[in-house]
């Protein structure tokens, strides 16, 4: 159990056979809805979130002894123990809220969401005709001569992305709290040199991954949800990530990496520290590659996506071949690290 999270057995009477279910509150009684609850975390999760009053339900759950994992942006994750007897279980988790760390960003009272203007950074002044997104969202503006922009978003973690001809695209990552609104200033700096323009196609290559991907095989992970389970390495943190859960991916370290939009075959996500990294795109199978890429990797000795790897030895002692199982549904066959800036 960590950092502070309680978790109490409920009324027999409520429980259903074969079945684990329960609620999650906070500190104060409130019901966290979207909060992610996973059985047996770390092999072949099974997940699912809480509902608007809080509450959530497995079925057909053997009796026995299994790990629990719940977590929501902005609160402690609980890690337990919890004993199914044959007459099912009712728990209640209460989890306790983290203090936002939101740099540069005020949160404000008046209204929920993201409130914010865009700026040029040389002078500040207010700039039009700045696209303003949320990422993986069909929340998008473009600012007016007063270079405001509003988002009405619930509590959470978002991407928000800024960009506009001959300027650099800006990206912020936006932790909101409940039931108030973050207001934001997003300086975009002139884009006029090669790398800065390279970077441009780079976030552009991300948002039309973004909308291709399929939701159910990918997950987009912030650096607020990475934060949750301390300064590890990113493979680790990715596995305890609310959003990561969520998709039930499975991870077998045969993934193939990106590194703020460029391929690095020698890499793997755990040679990577959690405390290093902005946010992180995780794709099942090639998900997110082009056809070069794949064969870039694969040039270079990765292939990415495959089951477990099995080392052969021929007859006659003439060496050895390698063979890769199929992969299970929903292996993480593709990363892509975007790293602080």
């Amino acid at each position: 159990m960590t950092g502070g999270a309680v978790i109490s057995r409920a009324g027999m009477a409520q429980a259903v056979p074969r079945t684990l279910s329960g609620v999650v509150r906070d500190s104060s009684g409130r019901p966290l809805e979207d909060a992610v609850i996973a059985i047996n975390p770390n092999s072949g999760p099974r997940t699912t979130r809480a509902d608007a009053r809080g509450r959530f339900r497995f079925d057909r759950v053997d009796a026995g002894l299994y790990s629990l994992r719940v977590s929501w942006l902005g609160y402690a994750p609980l890690d337990t123990t919890v004993l199914v007897p044959r007459e099912g279980l009712e728990i209640t988790i209460t989890l306790s809220r983290l203090p936002f760390q939101l740099d540069t960003l005020a949160i404000v009272a008046r209204r929920r969401g993201i409130i914010g203007t865009a700026v040029r950074k040389s002078d500040h002044a207010a700039l039009a005709g700045v696209d303003v997104e949320i990422l993986g969202t069909r929340h998008r503006v473009k600012t007016a001569a007063d270079g405001k922009f509003a988002f009405d978003v619930r509590e959470g973690s978002y991407i928000v992305i800024g960009k506009r001809d001959r300027f650099e695209t800006t990206v912020l990552l936006v932790p909101v709290p409940a039931n108030d609104a973050v207001e934001l200033v997003m300086a975009i700096d002139s884009a006029t040199t090669k790398a800065q323009l390279i970077g441009n196609n780079r976030f552009q290559d991300l948002q039309m991954r973004r909308r291709r991907a399929n939701v159910t095989s990918t997950a987009m992970v912030t650096r607020h949800e990475l934060m949750a389970s301390g300064n590890t390495s990113l493979d680790i943190a990715l596995r305890y990530s609310p959003s990561f859960l969520h998709k039930a991916l499975i991870w077998d370290m045969v993934e193939c990496v990106y590194i703020d939009g460029m391929p690095k075959p020698s890499l793997r996500a755990k040679d990577i520290a959690a405390d290093d990294v902005a946010m992180v795109e995780v794709y099942a199978g090639g998900g997110g590659m082009t056809r070069e890429d794949r064969e870039f990797f694969a040039r270079n000795g990765t292939i990415c996506g495959v089951g477990p790897v099995e080392d052969r030895f021929e007859t006659g002692g003439r060496g050895v071949f390698r063979s890769f199982r199929p992969p299970k549904a929903g292996t993480v066959g593709v990363v892509y690290v975007w790293l602080k800036n």
